[in-house]
């Protein structure tokens, strides 16, 4: 009899998961009398080829440790394959706590017997971004829009300028979304901003999302979320949707190595020419942000084995970290002072900052210090004057 139950309650989940439904144990209990039989959910959906992490019901009872192992083998598989699930994907993806079973999303890494790489590729972000914008590009006559500009993704402002059939211009904002992510009350400001800024009659949302949680009060705003979407695309315009919205950004590239590549070379050639490199002037010319890639434009140095100016260095007079950057520049002071001595000439410590590019060379070090590394008296005791003659009094 246990068989025959097991039989037909298969049968029905067989039916139920075409409608894409994974009946829990309590409504299969209630049709079938399972636990008169002692039947559970792990006598059922593994002989379909569903394991106990992929049910989307309540799973069974004492479960956990089977899925702390699958969830681990899950793990593995993703990062082979480049891909760093974060917590919130992997709770998404099976709704689950990952809190009940592990103590963190560390902790299953760590159990997996690999290291958590929290890190979001922004090429993928990019890329995912501009794939959108060149669809939205080409189904905005179905829109009833005519295009008038689209900005890179580097650039500010509302993405794409448009007009509608009586002339008004109209902004459309990409938010090219993973599926679990939300559109959420800073989308909705930011397009306030762009409807105020750039004197717009309205805006548009287009996003690859499908949740929403926020509510749009506003007639200006719209949000033409993935579902509505669709229907202004052909088939290979869903396949585009479908794919950004699969693709997540927090896989294993090597674009880290080919942007820092790209600032090195650069900054070096720019250092060549005599000009001087900052964090400002690499964003503007390379639209690429310093800070993600380098600690600072200080290691940008350190990579290119070149002397930074004194004015961006950390090793001044008064600081505990003295190295040996510190001694190959004060070096090249002493040479200077020496080669200008030898010339009958004794630079002071404006003539030694402005050789040197720094206004206030004190703070790196004094005067003093270089004139006697240097092996000669400093300047303030030769012209300090002699003793006073004391007068005669009558």
């Amino acid at each position: 009899m246990k068989e025959i139950k097991i039989k037909q309650a298969i049968s029905y989940i067989q039916k139920q998961l075409s409608g894409n439904s994974h009946p829990p144990y309590s409504d299969l209990n209630k049709k079938f009398n399972l636990s008169t039989y002692r039947i559970t959910l792990n006598d059922l959906y593994p002989k379909l080829g569903i394991d106990v992490l992929n049910l989307k019901c309540k799973r069974p009872n004492a479960s956990q440790n089977k899925i702390k192992r699958q969830l681990m083998s899950y793990v593995r598989k993703e990062v082979k394959n480049g891909h760093f699930p974060t917590r919130r994907f992997i709770e998404k993806t099976f709704g689950l706590r990952l809190t009940g079973i592990f103590k963190g999303i560390e902790d299953l890494y760590q159990q997996a017997g690999l290291n958590y790489e929290q890190q979001s590729s922004q090429l993928l972000k990019t890329l995912k971004a501009q794939q959108l914008q060149e669809l939205v590009i080409e189904i905005i006559a179905k829109l009833n829009l005519k295009l008038i500009k689209s900005r890179g993704t580097h650039e500010r402002g509302v993405d794409i300028i448009a007009k509608n059939k009586e002339g008004l211009i109209v902004g459309i904002e990409i938010k090219a979304h993973h599926r679990f992510e939300a559109i959420k009350k800073r989308n909705i400001l930011q397009l306030e901003r762009f409807l105020i800024n750039e004197n717009l009659t309205k805006v548009i949302l287009i996003t690859t999302s499908s949740k929403i949680n926020v509510k749009n009060e506003n007639p200006k705003i719209e949000i033409l979320s993935y579902n509505n979407l669709q229907s202004f695309c052909n088939e290979n315009q869903i396949n585009v949707l479908k794919k950004i919205r699969e693709t997540s950004i927090h896989m294993k590239t090597n674009e880290k190595e080919i942007k820092r590549k790209e600032i090195l070379d650069y900054a070096k050639n720019r250092i060549a020419r005599g000009k001087k490199i900052t964090s400002n002037i690499i964003s503007k010319d390379l639209n690429i942000d310093l800070n993600t890639y380098f600690k600072s434009i200080y290691e940008v140095y350190d990579y290119l084995k070149i002397l930074p100016p004194i004015r961006i260095m950390r090793e001044g007079r008064r600081s505990p970290h003295k190295g040996h950057k510190r001694n190959l520049i004060i070096q090249k002071m002493v040479n200077y002072i020496k080669k200008e001595v030898s010339r009958g000439h004794y630079p002071s410590g404006i003539d030694v900052g402005n050789q040197f590019g720094v206004k206030h060379i004190w703070n790196f070090i004094t005067m003093k210090e270089l004139y006697e590394k240097a092996g000669f008296e400093h300047y303030h005791i030769r012209k300090k004057r002699g003793p006073r003659k004391k007068e005669i009094q009558l």
